[in-house]
């Protein structure tokens, strides 16, 4: 009788640790579930924001242009407006699927490259007002026709990057649907 307390002891002695650290290991999973889908819902509403404020000061006018017209407009970027993306880059590393790594990464890629578009057009912008308010000065009509022509064109590839973006925006965010529900 001794000896079977004891064999049982013994296996409750080492039973107790294993099935702590599957309960541990559990809740690590859920832990880790949790900070995916928190990370997901901070990228899906700063994604939003960004698209909402940059749709609202200048994608619709950019969306409304007439084909073979430049674009006129200034776009004042002062800052990087992503601080989610930044601030927590190593948690893309812990997404479930390559296919929403990629999602986001192009997401973010799309609209820093539309952001440094606008700030060639502004810089392209703030000449032809330069010019044009030396117009009457000097002779700069063939200057200006050429930055005209060269801002008419840039517009074609403003427009394009922002209907690029739309569409990704549109597909990130049924993409971080898809994974957090």
């Amino acid at each position: 009788m001794q000896t079977l307390l004891t064999f049982a002891a013994l296996l409750i002695a080492i039973a107790i640790p294993a099935i702590q650290r599957i309960f541990d290991r559990r809740k690590e999973i859920e832990q880790e579930r949790n900070r995916i889908k928190g990370y997901l819902e901070a990228i899906r509403t700063e994604i939003n924001v960004a698209w909402k404020q940059y749709n609202d000061r200048i994608g619709f006018s950019l969306e409304h242009l007439e084909e073979n017209l430049p674009f006129l407009m200034v776009f004042p970027i002062y800052s990087d407006f992503f601080s989610v993306y930044h601030g927590n880059s190593e948690a893309i590393t812990h997404l479930p699927t390559r296919r929403l790594r990629e999602q986001i990464v192009k997401t973010y890629m799309l609209a820093k490259g539309q952001l440094d578009s606008f700030q060639y057009n502004n810089v392209c912008v703030q000449k032809v007002w330069e010019l044009e308010a030396m117009r009457s000065e000097y002779n700069v009509q063939n200057r200006l026709n050429v930055l005209m022509q060269d801002l008419t064109d840039y517009a074609r590839k403003l427009k394009y990057g922002h209907n690029e973006l739309l569409i990704q925006v549109g597909s990130l965010n049924k993409e971080i649907e898809d994974a957090i529900s």
